[in-house]
């Protein structure tokens, strides 16, 4: 049996905050008294070798070896596969784990007994008959942010090498509409190895303000609601087009454009729907104010 499975919201490093490697700064204190300490040498001696093992202990204690495994395949979900044999399947492949939890887009996040048990994880290639990928699951802090003005024939590559004022661990060239064509625009989006933002980054001799990321709502294509994704909907079939209750692109012959959403005449998919800008809105408190999905407003309703 697993230790825990369960199923809920994305993960971030945030979430995962209590199983961070704590602040040892009280025992490191202990430690530099101690040793100050010349009355009682060998005692001080035992315990500061007792205080240093312990805090290696607890260091070996809060380490989390996490492993996130994902669907080759878009349509694919953890959380639709029977529990019991996923549970099985995952003994059979990397042993019995500390817990396992599938995330809100439907891949599963494995918390590993040790580093071999990681690496086999990580090594997995298929499960229950279907491929996936493995990646490692870091508690390192990220965030993302925008600079603009920079020409669309500079690669975003050379950005990145060229960058200074935060430390930038990737670089992309942001995507426009124009007249229904999707093109390189202006901006580059950056994500930063920091907890915040910086107020400005140099690409050579030149200074770019940066503004949070605001990545565009999700917006299931099974159920048309905002906040979550199809593979992981427990909602019912609506087409995008008409809201019937179909798969989208089977409308009847002549059957009229309505929002799920908001009942209105016009596709789902519509930017100008009063559900869609709510749903940016919604974004947009949770990315500038750093809150969770779970904390903030339904970008459903």
């Amino acid at each position: 049996m697993v230790g825990r499975m369960s199923e809920g919201n994305d993960v971030s490093g945030s979430d995962f905050a209590e199983m961070e490697e704590g602040d040892n700064g009280v025992e490191n204190e202990e430690i530099w008294h101690t040793q100050k300490a010349k009355h009682k040498r060998k005692k001080s001696k035992q315990r500061t070798e007792s205080s240093v093992s312990e805090a290696e202990g607890e260091t070996v204690k809060m380490t989390e070896f996490k492993i996130v495994l994902k669907f080759v395949k878009e349509d694919v979900s953890f959380g639709k596969w029977n529990p019991i044999k996923l549970t099985k399947e995952i003994n059979s492949l990397v042993g019995k784990v500390k817990f396992v939890k599938i995330l809100r887009d439907g891949s599963l996040l494995i918390i590993c007994n040790d580093v071999r048990q990681n690496e086999r994880a990580l090594n997995v290639k298929r499960v229950l008959g279907e491929n996936v990928r493995g990646r490692i699951l870091d508690d390192k802090k990220y965030v993302r942010g925008v600079i603009s003005g920079i020409p669309p024939d500079v690669p975003a590559d050379e950005i990145k090498s060229n960058i200074s004022g935060g430390k930038v661990v990737e670089a992309k060239r942001l995507k426009r509409n124009k007249n229904g064509e999707r093109s390189d625009s202006f901006s580059i989006m950056l994500k930063f190895e920091e907890e915040r933002l910086p107020d400005k980054v140099f690409v050579g001799y030149m200074s770019y303000d940066v503004r949070p990321f605001i990545p565009p709502p999700l917006r299931c294509f099974k159920c048309q609601k905002f906040g979550h994704v199809a593979a992981v909907c427990k909602g019912k079939q609506k087409c995008g087009r008409c809201a019937g209750d179909h798969e989208n692109g089977k409308c009847e012959e002549g059957a009229p454009l309505k929002c799920c959403n908001c009942g209105g005449g016009h596709s789902s998919g519509f930017r100008g729907c009063v559900a869609s800008k709510r749903a940016e809105e919604v974004q947009k408190i949770k990315v500038t104010t750093g809150i969770t999905y779970a904390e903030g407003p339904d970008a459903s309703q």
